[in-house]
């Protein structure tokens, strides 16, 4: 696969997901497959407060993340823009969005950001992603290299 990190140094990939629920591990997996390929990856198992640190240095930030609202095997590009957390920041259900917002609040962070969804079907216990997810996946880090 032909993808060079360095003609985006400021970006910022953030995988996120249970490595202990089959396919939810397709963003941690597609991030660390990134990060070898010289990205800037963090993972997380859920999005936190402090990942708004990380995003502030950046000029353009990709979540990535498995979905059933995407088929499976497949992946939806998404733009996002900060929006206002409706609980409250520091709750178990941040959203990018509201991680994005935290940032601007926090360290007037002013930047693009993208929601790579990962289509996905199968979330039970497990550590094996399934054949679609890791087509995802696949298809997931060419679309990152294209952004």
């Amino acid at each position: 696969m032909s993808c060079e990190a360095e003609r985006c140094p400021s970006a910022l990939v953030i995988g996120y997901g249970s490595s202990l629920r089959g396919d939810d591990q397709a963003g941690p997996m597609a991030a660390g497959q990134l990060s070898r390929l010289g990205f800037a990856c963090r993972v997380a198992a859920q999005l936190t407060p402090e990942l708004a640190a990380d995003i502030a240095a950046a000029r353009r930030v990709i979540f990535l993340d498995a979905s059933v609202e995407v088929a499976p095997g497949e992946i939806a590009v998404l733009p996002l823009t900060p929006q206002p957390v409706a609980s409250g920041p520091f709750d178990h259900h941040l959203t990018p969005a509201g991680l994005l917002q935290l940032a601007v609040d926090c360290y007037n962070w002013r930047g693009e950001a993208y929601l790579i969804a990962i289509g996905c079907d199968r979330f039970a216990l497990g550590e094996n992603c399934s054949t679609p997810a890791q087509r995802a996946i696949a298809r997931a880090i060419r679309a990152v290299c294209d952004l």
